[in-house]
């Protein structure tokens, strides 16, 4: 083997090791937790799990995808933290933060469609693990923020995994509206079309007025199909925005405006049935 190949495996391994320890339970859980052999969690048969995903991250701030951070923007919003309950409940929700590394470069279509394959994989066998550690995969939720809930509904439409429900705040994966070259125009909309015809789980995707990476009418396509609840806020009037609009699930008084709605989805999420289908090999 030439020393390039070496160094260059060296390097993409110290990138799996550094995302794999930044990703955790969030709360540390009793009764769960990951191993190298993958996961154990105590009476798998009644819990329910919230794998949550980070969306792009600027250099120097990948300390956000940390669970045990304590920056305000660090892992999932408050209001998806609330969702994880108790032991005693049925059934036991927990929240589980993967620390996804992304290498985009917007200047290539084809370098987004491998990066977006790779993430899905990582994803698909993590989805896999919280399976043979024995959770249902029908309570298995995808969640993220902006590249990340677009992954979630990119792993749900590849059907190579069995999920129950996608949770997606601001998703997007092309660069912000404004300065959007038109290849990206087109090759996102044959891209959203083809992943939302694919959706068959219950999807909750929430989008806002004035964001600077989608607005509600570049992401309204997905409203069009079955399961899919789309949601237009515009909390500006009732709290400040101080992180932004694209960040507004972070913002104070999003947890007490959509706290109904969200345990509704999960609610609708878990009354589903185990699929007899399973996975799709396309």
């Amino acid at each position: 083997m030439s020393r390039r190949w070496l160094a260059s495996l060296a390097a993409l391994l110290l990138v799996a090791c550094a995302a794999a320890e930044r990703s955790g339970f969030l709360p540390r859980t009793i009764g769960a937790e990951s191993t190298h052999r993958g996961f154990f969690i105590r009476d798998a048969a009644r819990a329910a799990v919230i794998i949550w995903n980070n969306g792009w991250l600027e250099s120097g701030a990948h300390h956000l995808c940390d669970p045990l951070s304590d920056d305000a923007l660090a892992g999932p919003p408050a209001a998806v933290k609330t969702l994880s309950r108790s032991s005693a409940e049925e059934p036991r929700v927990l929240l589980y933060v993967v620390c996804t590394d992304y290498a985009l470069d917007w200047s290539s279509l084809a370098a987004w469609r491998e990066e977006e394959t790779r993430v899905a994989e990582r994803l698909e066998a993590l989805v896999a693990q919280f399976v043979a550690a024995g959770v249902r995969p029908e309570r298995i939720v995808l969640a993220g923020q902006s590249l990340g809930g677009w992954m979630g509904l990119v792993v749900a439409a590849r059907r190579r995994v069995e999920v129950g429900g996608v949770l997606a705040f601001a998703p997007g994966f092309a660069p912000a509206h404004a300065t959007r070259p038109a290849a990206w125009w087109g090759f996102m909309a044959e891209r959203g079309s083809a992943i939302a015809s694919r959706l068959d789980v219950p999807a909750l995707v929430y989008a806002y007025p004035d964001d600077p990476w989608d607005l509600p009418q570049h992401l309204a396509f997905l409203a069009r199909f079955p399961g899919v609840e789309f949601v237009s806020l515009d909390l500006r009037g009732r709290c400040a925005l101080t992180m932004g609009v694209h960040l507004t699930a972070y913002a104070p008084c999003f947890e007490a405006a959509e706290r109904v709605r969200l345990a509704a989805f999960l609610a609708r999420v878990f009354a589903q049935r185990a699929s007899t289908s399973g996975p799709s090999s396309q």
